[in-house]
């Protein structure tokens, strides 16, 4: 496979520049920049300049994917919209790191040697209202609004990438992660987070709290804001970013009226305990499983038993048509009999009663050939190809396969 590299990058609640957009194309000559986002891949080389510091000077989210297993996810955010104490509680080394400068804050997950199954191809491609940089802004203004099951989907992954160093890490555990929305889904995807571990933290994490209307809640409170106060609050909302002023806003009103933040929680979680809940999980799982197929597989040779004159029957019925898509189900219903006489453990049985069938129909050559292919009879004449043929019947058709006995 060759290589690839895909870096996107989006604002949020504002639109670039003109100017801004100028200064973007010219990072890349194959650069595709719209008036909120831009993208760019590389099926060889890659982008000369490092995409961290075009997210600080013009983006709010950063999403970087290399096919030889490599993510990158990071938001940055204004520092009075976000609360930064919290967001560090999930930082994990070098792997999730929160850090803040010259006013901003940088969340910002990066996962080496990270193979995943994705649900769409490296090679995908996307129309220009990406779903996938829609999802993650709305993860970026969820985590401006204390909701902070992405960043901590983010750290599971970096616990489960880093197991030795991390297993007793403790975070606080989100409300809601058992009502995860389709932008949750796609993050976990993008970088795949571990589907136990999200059950598991899913199952002990608190429902979130009824919906309200924040809105109409924290209108009572606007009052208690000076007029000094709220003139800022114009200006910010003058000068452009409405999604960071609203959000700054309610943060504020929050905090004057007491209010928690929807999907914080009191409650501390390990990954060590989420971990072992994923592990036992998978192994009663893996029980069922075994436990079905053992079930299914006694009924599929009781049923075997207990038809087999009637399948003897049939075998010779097909066989007497004289056509070639009676002797392949012929052929099958053989399989089966082999199947069950094989668990009797009298297979000889089964063969000489396969001879019987082939010297009754003895010019025959297409379903002698079949059972010759089957492994049921020796050729009459050496055939190089035979034994791979042999191999290619017993791979379509292992001896164990339940045939379909409805007829």
């Amino acid at each position: 496979m060759s290589e690839f590299q895909r870096y996107q990058w989006k604002v949020v609640g504002r639109s670039l520049s003109a100017k801004q957009r100028g200064d973007i194309s010219e990072l890349s000559s194959h650069i595709s920049v719209r008036s909120d986002s831009a993208e760019v891949s590389y099926h060889w080389s890659g982008f000369k300049h490092d995409p961290i510091a075009v997210l600080k000077r013009y983006f709010d989210i950063h999403l970087y994917e290399a096919n030889w297993g490599t993510q990158d996810v990071a938001f940055r955010f204004d520092a009075d919209t976000v609360e930064v104490a919290d967001l560090s509680l999930f930082a994990m080394g070098e792997t999730l790191t929160v850090v803040e400068a010259d006013g901003s804050v940088l969340v910002d997950a990066w996962f080496e040697e990270n193979w995943i199954e994705s649900a769409h191809g490296y090679y995908d491609e996307y129309d220009e209202a990406d779903w996938r940089l829609d999802a993650f802004e709305a993860i970026h203004r969820q985590l401006m609004d204390g909701d902070y099951r992405g960043i901590f989907l983010l750290w599971l992954n970096a616990c489960e990438l880093n197991l030795e160093e991390n297993a007793d890490s403790t975070v606080p555990l989100p409300m809601g992660m058992g009502q995860l929305k389709d932008e949750h889904k796609t993050l976990a995807d993008f970088v795949g987070v571990c589907g136990g571990l999200m059950k598991a933290a899913a199952e002990r994490s608190d429902p979130l709290p009824a919906e309200t209307a924040p809105q109409e809640d924290l209108a009572h409170h606007l009052g208690k804001l000076s007029k000094a106060r709220k003139e800022e609050y114009l200006q910010q909302l003058l000068d452009g970013d409405a999604t960071a002023v609203q959000s700054a806003l309610r943060r504020e009103l929050r905090s004057l009226g007491k209010q928690p933040r929807r999907s914080r929680s009191v409650k501390n979680i390990s990954y060590r305990e989420l971990a072992d809940a994923a592990r036992c999980a998978a192994e009663q799982e893996a029980r069922r499983i075994k436990e079905e197929k053992e079930k299914r597989r006694r009924d599929y040779l009781a049923e075997l038993e207990r038809r087999e004159d009637e399948i003897w029957d049939r075998v010779n019925e097909r066989v007497a048509k004289k056509e070639t898509k009676a002797y392949d189900e012929a052929v099958l219903l053989l399989r089966a009999l082999e199947d069950l006489w094989t668990t009797r453990g009298d297979r000889e049985y089964f063969l000489n009663a396969v001879r019987l069938i082939a010297e009754e129909f003895p010019r025959l050559t297409g379903f002698r050939g079949r059972l010759e292919e089957a492994g049921w009879l020796n050729p009459k004449r050496e055939h190089l190809l035979l034994p791979i043929k042999r191999e290619r019947w017993s791979e379509k058709n292992p001896l164990q396969r339940e045939i379909d006995l409805k007829w």
